[in-house]
């Protein structure tokens, strides 16, 4: 890969997909926190939070799916990993999703 630009805090790679010859977009998001691990409290609080995530983007990943698109949220030590990946050119941000506390979750 060749890395085309970079920050204090990002990183901007390409690499050529010889393989198939078929754009492919991969962005991988690192949500890093001090305190995601430092106590079992923050740690199962950050994994609830990852979890909240998904339930919010369940609605809309089925379909994305469908469309050549996947995502994966991790909870890791640091914090939480966001991974958007598609095979072919359509991960365009035209739709920001926004989080409202359920009281029944």
């Amino acid at each position: 890969p060749t890395l085309l630009k970079e920050t204090s805090l990002s990183k901007v790679w390409h690499l050529f997909n010889v393989s198939y010859k078929q754009p492919k977009a991969v962005i991988h998001i690192n949500l890093v926190s001090t305190e995601a691990y430092t106590s079992p409290h923050n740690a199962v609080m950050t994994e609830l939070i990852s979890l909240l995530v998904h339930d919010a983007v369940n609605e809309y990943a089925y379909n994305a799916k469908l469309a050549g698109l996947s995502y994966e949220l991790n909870f890791k030590t640091t914090g939480l990993e966001v991974r958007l990946l598609s095979s072919i050119n359509k991960i365009t941000p035209n739709r920001t999703l926004s989080y409202t506390h359920k009281t029944d979750r």
